[in-house]
């Protein structure tokens, strides 16, 4: 098969989540797969050494201004280009005029759900809050399939965009291999005088988005490093 997975914004310096969840799935895939033809198409960007490619990996850099040129201009011109059997589209959003076959990952749908005020995000947050609220509907209604991180998710995309949940497929978020459980209690005395923390404290990794933000009691029995 030739299969195109989007991965626009791999390759910029400060990635979010997204950004290192579909790395990761290219760089596993690298090492399991070597029989299938793969195109990665990214946004130029300055850590173009995040990623290698391999006998059956091709790396291509798609052209675009924003984010939505990017994706709904270029990207489908380039994937007919490469005559893809199918294309992973996996942030979200998908090219909306593309005639192809297209898989979505759909992370959550809180855009189309949260009640939180558009005056508490930062300018480029709302247009992007307006730009999944345009295009999400419509790319996940022409989808073969939609992927997504849990079982709430699978039942939030099924009743907010009427999509049957067979159509919906659950695939969990794992960890990098970089990441474990300190148990020992001298580690984690040293750590919390370091950074002077209480002893409850709330450790948070995400980015700034408002709707990110949980303040909920956590006492944590083992520090992640």
């Amino acid at each position: 098969m030739r299969i195109g997975i989007e991965a626009q914004r791999i390759f910029r310096t400060k990635k979010h989540g997204m950004d290192i969840v579909v790395l990761e799935l290219i760089k596993a895939l690298q090492l399991t797969d070597t029989e299938n033809l793969y195109y990665i198409f990214v946004k130029k960007g300055e850590d173009n050494r995040c990623l290698k490619e391999t006998s059956n990996f091709k790396i291509v850099e798609v052209p675009g201004v924003s984010y939505a040129d990017w994706e709904q201009v270029f990207l489908p011109w380039y994937a007919k280009k490469y005559k893809l059997d199918v294309l992973h589209c996996t942030s979200n959003t998908a090219p909306v005029l593309y005639s192809g076959t297209t898989v979505v990952t759909l992370h959550d749908v809180i855009f189309l759900e949260q009640s939180q005020q558009s005056s508490t995000m930062s300018w480029y947050q709302n247009l992007g809050r307006i730009y999944r609220k345009l295009i999400v509907p419509a790319s996940i209604k022409k989808a073969s399939h939609v992927i997504t991180v849990s079982e709430y998710e699978r039942k939030r995309i099924s009743e907010i965009l009427d999509i049957k949940s067979e159509n919906i497929s659950v695939v969990y978020n794992a960890f990098g291999k970089h990441f474990s459980a300190v148990k020992s209690a001298a580690h984690i005395d040293v750590v919390k005088r370091t950074y002077k923390l209480p002893e409850n404290y709330i450790f948070y990794i995400g980015n700034t988005d408002p709707k990110k933000i949980f303040l909920i009691p956590f006492v944590p029995t083992a520090i992640i490093t």
